[in-house]
């Protein structure tokens, strides 16, 4: 379970980087809060996908990998569409940063929300556990 920790604290940096940001005017202050977002959200992806074991069965393994590409692909999408649209509506970037920075905030507490499966699940009719 210590996976979703790494995740955890990876995605948080990057909630913290980004709201750092909207409280800074020092350029590289600001750089530099930029550059640590960016690794953060980087660094997490390699973990984040070893979690689906955690909850999934073999069978919907597929179907919950697709479900995940899938809204992630439309947070691609989507996503610098939104930011645009704050800072034109608004003049500042600082609504666009803490738009992202929400984002960031629910996927740690997602991430923190994962239980492990039961290892009991896959046991035999005569009581032995199943192998974790």
């Amino acid at each position: 379970m210590e996976r979703r920790y790494h995740v955890a604290l990876s995605i948080s940096l990057a909630f913290f980087g980004l709201v750092g940001m909207t409280m800074t005017t020092d350029l590289w202050i600001s750089m530099l809060l930029l550059c640590v977002s960016t690794a953060a959200i980087y660094c997490f992806v390699g973990t984040f996908w070893s979690l689906p074991t955690l909850f999934l069965t073999e069978a919907s393994a597929a179907v919950g990998i697709a479900i995940i590409n899938s809204v992630g692909n439309l947070g691609g999408f989507f996503g610098p569409y939104v930011v645009g649209y704050l800072k034109d509506a608004t003049g500042f970037t600082t609504f666009s940063m803490y738009f992202l920075a929400t984002f960031a905030l629910l996927a740690t507490l997602s991430v923190l929300a994962i239980k492990k499966k039961d290892s009991n699940a896959g046991a035999d009719q005569t009581g032995i556990a199943a192998k974790s």
